[in-house]
């Protein structure tokens, strides 16, 4: 969102832009992105073009990226993340004994993710191992398995750009494990296979503009107060995580998006408006915005660009109540003060 001018305007004021003016600009401040393998290899060199950590220099404890017995002597990393003999000769275990920010972004590198080191955030970059596997609804089904627990929502509509694709833009937020965050995720097929469970990662020609800002409720939504943003950039799968505990429905994002054109921009619209549930029934979507009325759970539309504040829309993966009277079952996921 940095990339955009905020505007504050009379009962507009938790949006940070106005349908009326928008301009580009530079970010306040660019990000600071640390990558755990950018121009060297995964089985010897050190950390970013060359050096050692932070740009050249050494690490913050005076040792090389990895500790060694001095700062002149760099330890081999480990070929793969269960080269176990590596992390035992390191006195490591894999998972729960890696203890700096660096140490887990060179092992969350593996995965398919990266680290922002200037907000503490792990993200995903543009062509991790998960692209080339497409997304379906059991992998939702299964996710709480592995811990992650999440609100989330599918945006569908028929678009024909270069071809003509089903696109589904699904949403998630909520509880990753020890992380909370979301992900903003763009998937398509063709319309002869509308029966078929899966679709494919964006291709780069459908890549769609995006950025989020992050609150970890609504009363730090309310003071502006952003856990992290993930800045604008053409993605198929944006996304954000930081340490931390969250019940789904209480985090807050401010998603921007743009459409490739009219047509698209009328199909998300569309889209927005009309969310099913996990039956795929319709449900409550998101309104307009009405000047002077809540925010929550609404939209602007300026051209073919979106500024969506999601709470609530959507559904959970896990305990969904039949009736939707019955109680919310993510409230008692226990959340930090």
């Amino acid at each position: 969102m940095a990339f955009l001018e905020e505007v504050t305007v009379t009962k507009f004021k938790n949006y940070p832009f106005t349908a009326s003016k928008i301009t580009t600009s530079k970010p306040e401040k660019a990000p600071n992105i640390q990558t755990g393998n950018n121009g060297s290899s995964n089985n010897g060199g050190s950390n970013n073009n060359g050096g050692s950590n932070n740009n050249g220099g050494s690490n913050n404890n005076g040792g090389s990226y990895y500790p060694s017995i001095n700062n002149t002597t760099t330890t081999k990393k480990p070929a793969t993340p269960l080269d176990l003999e590596w992390w035992e000769a390191e006195g490591k275990h894999f998972l729960t004994h890696i203890d700096t920010p660096e140490e887990r972004a060179q092992f969350l590198t593996y995965f398919g993710y990266e680290y922002d080191k200037e907000q503490d955030i792990y993200y995903t970059h543009l062509n991790p191992w998960q692209r080339y596997f497409g997304f379906a609804d059991i992998y939702d089904q299964a996710a709480p398995i592995t811990s992650m627990r999440y609100l989330t929502l599918k945006i569908d509509f028929r678009y024909q750009g270069k071809e003509d694709l089903l696109w589904r833009l699904q949403w998630w937020k909520g509880q990753y494990g020890i992380l909370e965050g979301a992900e903003l995720g763009v998937y398509t097929k063709k319309p002869h296979n509308a029966s078929q469970p899966f679709y494919k990662c964006a291709e780069d020609e459908n890549l769609l503009r995006m950025s989020f800002d992050y609150y970890h409720s609504l009363a730090d939504y309310e003071a502006k107060d952003k856990l992290f943003t993930r800045y604008e950039q053409e993605h198929w799968w944006l996304t954000g995580f930081k340490f931390g505990n969250v019940a789904p429905r209480k985090s807050v994002v401010v998603a921007t998006l743009y459409a490739k054109d009219d047509a698209m921009a009328d199909g998300i619209e569309l889209g927005l408006q009309n969310i099913t549930d996990a039956n795929g029934n319709l449900t409550a979507g998101f309104k307009p915005y009405v000047e002077g009325g809540s925010d929550i759970d609404t939209y602007i539309r300026t051209g073919n660009k979106f500024v969506v504040v999601w709470k609530e829309v959507g559904y959970l993966n896990f305990g969904v109540p039949e009736n939707p009277s019955e109680p919310n079952p993510d409230v008692n996921i226990p959340e930090e003060a």
